[in-house]
Formats: C-alpha cells, structure tokens, sequence
C-alpha cells in the first residue's frame, strides 16, 4: 500500500491443481516451475491477511522469482501511557477478539490489526493493575488507545505485637478503603504490595491476635509501614501432681469473641491484643483445667497448669 513494504502473507495455488503453499514475505521456499494463482495480503495481528488480493505467478525452472503485490493497508493501532497526567514507560498491549487473545504488540510501536470489535490489556511496568480499552476498527482507521494508569506506591506494612517484639504474622494484611470500608487491596506481609495514595483501614489476624488502624498512604514511591500492636505478655507453665515443672508442651488459646483458637508453646512468652481468652492444658487426659483470662496492654500474666491425676 502506497509504495510501502509491508510484512505480508498468502496462499500460493498451482493453476493444475495440487497442494496449495503457504507463504510470507521475506520467508525464501522453492516450488516446482509452472503458472500460480498468488492471494496475498498485509499481515495483521491474529495472523491473517487482511483483504487479500489474487495476482498471478509464473515460477521458472531455474533461477529466483520476486512477486510483488499492491494490497489494502489494515486498520492501525498505537498506544499512549499515562499516569496522573505524565507519560510512563509503554508496556506490551494483548489484544483479545470475541474473547480470545489473538496476538500482541509493543506499545511502543504501531500495530496492524483485523477490523472489528477489540479488546486490548496491558499491565503498566511497576503497577498492579491492568488496564484495559476496548475500540472498534474499520478500514482505513489509525486510532490511538489511551491507557490511564492511577498513581500507585509499593507498600509494606511490618506490624510487631509490643509485649514480645515478635511480629503479628498475618498474611496477608487486608486493605479497606475507609470511606466505604470496601476491600482495596492485599499485602504480603514479606514483598508488600501495590495501593494507591489515601486513606485506608489496615486489618490482620493471625488466628487469635486481631488488629486494625486507620493510615494514610502518601504519595512516595516506597513505603514501610511499621506499626506497634498493643498487647500482654502470657507465659504458661505445667506442673505435675507433685508440683514438679513438666517439659514445655503445647497449649490452647481460645478467643472468647469468635471461638477461634491457636496453639502456642508453654515456657515461652508470648503476646495476646488486649481480650478476653481461654487457655486449655494438653493433653485433656491429664486433667488440667481451663483458666479464662482477660489482657490489657502492658499486662504480663503467667499461668501454672497442675495436673489433677
């Protein structure tokens, strides 16, 4: 098309019958001497040829043959990122027809595609969303998609419960916008996660440890949030029936408030948010009997389990 060279491709038919051959441009074959009818066209995205047009082919018994064959241009496609207004990096554009994903291109580059209904994604470098632009194509047509991106920051958020310095291990934490308490987003606790800017609600619970604060995120592209849970320190030990210190052992910790429980380990510190709990020996064979108690930040609480029997 108007003296361009395009990457093209087409069906090479011998006039006396016989197995047609596929071929594109710039892609060298052999085929026997004789007359051919060539059906070529501009390569588009999806792998066809867009509108081909028929011209005949004589091949000679000896020697190179070049056909060259005038056809339509295709409908073209390019691509513009933006975030907040500044241009980013372009990324690859997939490109989906009646559904299915048919092909893809450089979004730094300009692309042939078929005419019709397409859906075109792409996922900005450095982001977590994807994007998506749906657009109608017919002869002759040379849009642009515009891909928008909202600004996003990587968030990690380390929360450590105050009485044991150890880590509130909830992964992942979730993320609720606070102005509608709607799901945001979730952060792996360990590579953290993309959000963007403003104010959020961020909620973990390992089990028996539940917490939430109100945060804002700003507008920096890195960010650590290191937050200090308040709670209690509880340490369990067990006795047999002569008072002699047992070998630390499982215990049981119930949270009254939804019945959830976790097992921690006797002899050990370890932290509780402020609550209402029950703790259960192990085994229950050997008698022990439940204590409930109630935390308080700052509190540090130990227990004695004395077997009955």
């Amino acid at each position: 098309h108007d003296g361009v060279r395009q990457k093209g491709q087409g069906m090479l038919m011998p006039k006396k019958g016989g197995e047609p051959l596929a071929v594109k441009t710039n892609g060298g074959f052999t085929a026997p001497s004789g007359d051919y009818q060539l059906l070529a066209g501009v390569s588009v995205i999806g792998g066809q040829a867009y509108q081909p047009v028929s011209t005949t082919l004589t091949i000679g018994k000896a020697g190179k043959t070049t056909a060259t064959v005038t056809a339509p241009r295709p409908p073209e496609v390019s691509a513009s990122f933006q975030m907040e207004g500044r241009t980013i990096p372009a990324s690859t554009v997939i490109v989906y027809q009646n559904g299915k994903k048919i092909g893809a291109f450089k979004g730094s580059e300009t692309a042939f595609v078929p005419q019709g209904a397409l859906e075109f994604r792409t996922k900005p470098t450095g982001t977590s969303q994807e994007l998506i632009v749906l657009e109608s194509f017919a002869a002759g047509d040379n849009k642009t998609l515009n891909f928008n991106a909202k600004q996003e920051v990587h968030l990690k958020i380390l929360l450590t419960l105050s009485a044991t310095g150890a880590p509130l291990r909830s992964t992942p934490s979730t993320i609720l916008k606070s102005s509608n308490s709607v799901l945001a987003d979730t952060i792996n606790s360990t590579s953290g996660g993309f959000v963007t800017p403003g104010h959020y609600t961020i909620k973990a619970d390992d089990g028996v440890n539940s917490y939430s604060q109100y945060v804002e995120i700003t507008t920096d592209a890195e960010q650590l949030l290191e937050i200090k849970v308040p709670s209690g320190a509880l340490t369990i030990q067990y006795r047999d029936v002569l008072g002699k210190r047992e070998k630390p052992k499982r215990v049981f910790i119930e949270r009254k408030s939804d019945h959830r429980r976790k097992t921690r380990q006797s002899d050990q510190a370890f932290a509780l948010v402020p609550g209402d709990y029950q703790i259960s020996g192990y085994p229950k064979s050997a008698g022990y009997p439940a204590q409930d108690i109630t935390i308080q930040a700052g509190d540090s609480i130990g227990i004695t389990f004395r077997a009955t029997e």
